[in-house]
């Protein structure tokens, strides 16, 4: 069976949430960051904000120097959850399948359900159509027979529009676009697009002529996966994130701390309060993770098990000491 897979999302996903709340924030250039210290990274940019250079990851200093009328807005992360509980709640009724691999985009795999919603170019624009209309959240959406081509398709259009890649056109459609529309995902993907920039293969089309044997020399292991998607050919499945039963909490320090001391006693009160959700639930920790956040926007996770469970501080609490030791190895301010 032929597959149908729909990308639908939602470019710059917190700049469209804050402007929702906020009207005099419409064309304007604005970005999302934690915070105003010039060292701080951006996290999302607005398309008036990139005409003047500005892009996601440039610190803060740097890009104020190059827009000074750049607005700053802090990320809310309660507003993107329910913004992202609503999308999911439209999706649903529409695909028996689907995949929310970040805030506001989401795949959905939509194969044989043509006879009860029609083509899948049809749902999507329905999809779009009512989040729209009853969200104000204007998305975009890309239709392929697989996630990575529909994902590249939804890349190519603005707002508010459809591009579908009809089965058999995938190795067409991806020929003229750059090396650089594949996210390798590798910590040497900088370095293998400017290696093939110095071979002067520059499209996708280009790549795909190039033999397996050939590619292996430049990429290594990575060769029969960007061979293959270079041809568009991508076989991963839609599959919906699995969801663990778990308690969390996330706190925001009302100044930066970089005393190991006053971190451990902060701590500490988090997990008081979820112990004390555990025990109401009658649920037992087996596994903890901590993540913080630098002042630099750089994060650092730790995690480990607990084996036997349980839900008291004292018996919690030595591991929690122990993930704090192993994630703070930095100088910086923990945000």
């Amino acid at each position: 069976m032929q597959r149908h897979v729909v990308c639908y999302r939602i470019p710059t996903f917190q700049v469209a949430l804050a402007r929702l709340e906020d009207f005099s924030l419409r064309d304007r250039p604005l970005a999302i960051t934690s915070s105003v210290n010039p060292q701080t990274v951006l996290l999302e940019t607005s398309s008036e904000a990139q005409q003047e250079g500005v892009c996601a990851g440039m610190q803060v200093g740097q890009a104020k120097r190059l827009c000074p009328a750049l607005k700053l807005v802090p990320p809310d992360p309660a507003k993107i959850r329910r913004a992202t509980e609503t999308i999911d709640q439209v999706v649903s009724r529409f695909a028996p399948v689907w995949e929310s691999s970040s805030p506001g985009h989401v795949f959905l795999d939509l194969t044989g359900t043509t006879r009860l919603f029609g083509r899948a170019c049809d749902t999507a624009t329905k999809i779009e159509e009512e989040i729209a209309e009853r969200f104000h959240l204007v998305g975009v959406a890309g239709v392929a027979s697989n996630k990575l081509v529909s994902e590249v398709a939804s890349t190519v259009v603005a707002p508010f529009q459809l591009y579908d890649v009809r089965p058999g056109a995938e190795q067409m459609f991806f020929s003229p676009l750059p090396i650089s529309t594949l996210s390798l995902r590798t910590t040497h993907s900088q370095f293998i697009y400017s290696l093939f920039a110095d071979l002067n293969v520059n499209t996708l089309g280009q790549l795909s002529t190039f033999a397996l044997a050939d590619l292996e020399a430049v990429l290594g292991p990575l060769a029969g996966q960007v061979c293959a998607w270079a041809q568009g050919i991508d076989d991963t499945p839609v599959l919906p994130l699995l969801k663990q039963p778990c308690v969390e909490a996330t706190r925001t320090l009302e100044e930066d701390l970089v005393d190991v001391e006053e971190l451990r006693g902060f701590l500490d009160g988090t997990l008081e309060m979820l112990c004390r959700d555990l025990r109401r639930q009658q649920k037992f920790c087996q596994l903890m993770t901590l993540r913080m956040q630098y002042r630099d926007e750089r994060e650092a996770i730790g995690k480990e098990r607990v084996l036997p469970g349980s839900y008291w501080e004292g018996e919690l609490q030595p591991v929690l000491h122990r993930l704090l030791k192993r994630c703070f190895q930095r100088r910086v301010r923990i945000r």
